[in-house]
């Protein structure tokens, strides 16, 4: 039997599920047709490839793989989770290699998904810039109105210190701070997705 332990940034896809739902989520995957399968194909172990010609022989391997396949999680005081992946087959060392690929596949899994959600986010965040681009350019705009409408060449001028150049200057300084947090916002989500592509790369 080999069994590795991986730390609980491989849980982020899964939310705030409860233990038990996370547990039951990963058993799902980990153990999936989809999931085995590819790691097979991988390996390519013998008694694997001699399945080739026979789905029914290929159904009953995956079976008994899936039986000797076994997740389990616990919490610690921190909050965080340990996972461990455990399998048990008649080499040691093709027990260790299927673990190892099962945890790869795993973690590729969770990275990706944590991908979808980052460009979810910038794509969010890309919207809110327009906006927030929109609403400094009108700030500016009703600055410059109101210095045509008034013959003001400046709003620092002492003579037009009144409540409505206040006003206008404190819109515009608004629509640019928010404007900067939404650009820096998304730029920090643009890196982010740079790391993960060359995690996934590896």
């Amino acid at each position: 039997e080999h069994k590795i332990v991986s730390d609980s940034t491989l849980l982020h896809d899964l939310g705030d599920m409860s233990l038990t739902r996370k547990l039951q989520a990963m058993e799902a995957d980990l153990s999936s047709v989809k999931r085995i399968y590819a790691v097979m194909d991988e390996l390519q172990w013998p008694e694997w490839l001699q399945t080739n010609t026979s789905p029914s022989r290929r159904r009953q391997l995956y079976t008994k793989i899936k039986k000797n396949l076994s997740v389990s999680m616990n919490a610690d005081v921190t909050g965080g989770i340990a996972v461990a992946v455990g399998f048990q087959w008649t080499s040691p060392a093709k027990a260790a290699d299927f673990v190892n690929r099962v945890r790869d596949a795993w973690i590729k899994l969770v990275l990706e998904g944590y991908r979808r959600g980052v460009e979810n986010q910038l794509e969010r965040g890309e919207s809110v810039v327009r906006e927030r681009e929109s609403a400094y350019k009108a700030a500016l705009s009703a600055r410059q109105k109101y210095e045509q409408e008034n013959d003001v060449p400046s709003l620092l001028d002492v003579e037009t210190n009144n409540g409505l150049k206040v006003e206008l200057i404190v819109r515009i300084a608004e629509a640019k701070a928010e404007l900067e947090a939404a650009v820096t916002k998304i730029e920090s989500l643009r890196v982010q997705l740079q790391g993960i592509d060359k995690t996934i790369a590896v």
